[in-house]
């Protein structure tokens, strides 16, 4: 079911017992595809517990990623190498055997940022569940860039290190977390489109796709994060090819100063539930079929580039953008359908203005069509594109997103 839909999921789950009948309806109503399944121990009454979560998934038409005790790698020492248990290969050949078919399943977890001490034994885990079950997911999720990381893991560079994981493991998929850009500064923290330009980067080099978990829950110096705010961080995400968003976190932790999560400390849905359901429902119906077809071919922004980003300078699709009244700031993203016809997504890079964006394209287009609500090409016409004109012109709330078809 993974290609045919676009992955929302989410981080940070319950535990078994902590599971009633309200808990699935919660990921399904929000629009959720993969949620992370409750946490359970390898006994009868755990597993019978879980069998019933993954039946509601599959109903609903969810894949979980299992936690399965047995899956998992263990090891918190950042440099000491931590090997595989001589066992693992038997505990999850018993896992898979007792889940890995079962249509509610979509993968298992194996390790949330590994430690360089621990990284050949992710690998590892990763090639032996591949090898039991090549359908299945193993899933890994990567520490986002930031400092000297990739020295820290004997790298020259992130993009090496990337590359020696996938090369290493077998991956099939990439994901990573990032919630810098919830804090306040520029481009809301250049590392945040770092990372997605590696990111990106490394899935087209090993065609492979990649997930971005984004920030859902306030807490540290995180702030809370709007509806613009969510909508800002899934479409500058897409603009980059992602084909997966998770969320951090799904349940409000009971510690520190995290608050607000769409499940709140009360087990009850806040209000950013809604805002996730609402942008969810608004990416399936308008964009979701076509995005599916996408490949990315590049990514620009405007007026300025964060460290790492390319300015756009008209090498592509589009060949300037400006704002309605010479301000605005964008994200482009450019890509190419399995008929070989260019597709424009561009974001407000704003989470906080609107601003409408005026794109002139590489040559004068026969015609361009935005999608409607439903999915369906509109042609542009009237305001949207002034007789006698070769620009695009559309209007863009905080973090908002329209994707183009241009025909030359």
């Amino acid at each position: 079911m993974g290609s045919d839909r676009f992955d929302f999921g989410f981080w940070h789950s319950l535990d078994i017992n902590d599971c009633d009948e309200t808990t699935v309806d919660d990921w399904h109503g929000a629009g959720i595809t993969v949620p992370q399944s409750p946490r359970y121990q390898d006994t009868p009454a755990d597993k019978g517990k879980l069998k019933w979560v993954l039946d509601a998934c599959a109903e609903r038409g969810m894949e979980a990623i299992l936690l399965d005790p047995r899956t998992r790698v263990g090891g918190s020492s950042w440099d000491e190498k931590t090997p595989l248990p001589e066992d693992y290969a038997d505990g999850a050949a018993n896992a898979l055997r007792e889940f890995a078919d079962h249509a509610g399943v979509r993968g298992f977890f194996v390790r949330d940022e590994p430690p360089k001490g621990s990284l050949k034994a992710v690998c590892d885990a990763h090639r032996i569940i591949r090898e039991l079950a090549p359908h299945t997911l193993p899933y890994i999720n990567q520490y986002p860039y930031h400092g000297d990381i990739d020295g820290r893991y004997g790298f020259e560079s992130w993009p090496a290190y990337l590359d020696r994981f996938v090369e290493e493991s077998g991956a099939t998929q990439l994901s990573y977390d990032c919630y810098c850009q919830m804090m306040e500064g520029p481009f809301e923290n250049p590392l945040y489109f770092q990372n997605l330009e590696y990111m990106r980067d490394a899935s087209l080099r090993h065609d492979i796709p990649f997930w971005n978990i984004v920030l859902a829950t306030p807490h540290f110096r995180y702030r809370a994060p709007s509806k613009d705010d969510m909508r800002w961080q899934i479409n500058t995400s897409l603009a980059y090819g992602c084909k997966g968003i998770l969320y951090f976190t799904w349940y409000t932790p009971l510690t520190c100063n995290y608050r607000d999560a769409p499940i709140d400390a009360h087990g009850e849905r806040s209000e950013r539930w809604y805002m996730l359901r609402d942008l969810h429902r608004d990416f399936r119906a308008r964009f979701e079929q076509v995005y599916l077809g996408l490949k990315s071919t590049g990514v620009y922004h405007w007026p300025q580039a964060p460290d790492g980003s390319e300015l756009l300078d008209g090498s592509g699709i589009v060949k300037s953008i400006r704002g309605d009244q010479q301000d605005g700031e964008f994200v482009v993203g450019e890509f190419i359908d399995e008929k070989q016809r260019p597709w424009v997504m561009v974001v407000n890079r704003s989470p906080r203005h609107s601003s409408q964006a005026h794109l002139t394209f590489r040559q004068e287009p026969k015609a361009w069509y935005m999608l409607g609500y439903d999915g369906q090409e509109v042609l542009a016409s009237g305001d949207a594109r002034p007789s006698g004109d070769t620009h695009a012109g559309c209007w863009l709330a905080p973090g908002w997103a329209e994707l183009i078809r241009v025909e030359f």
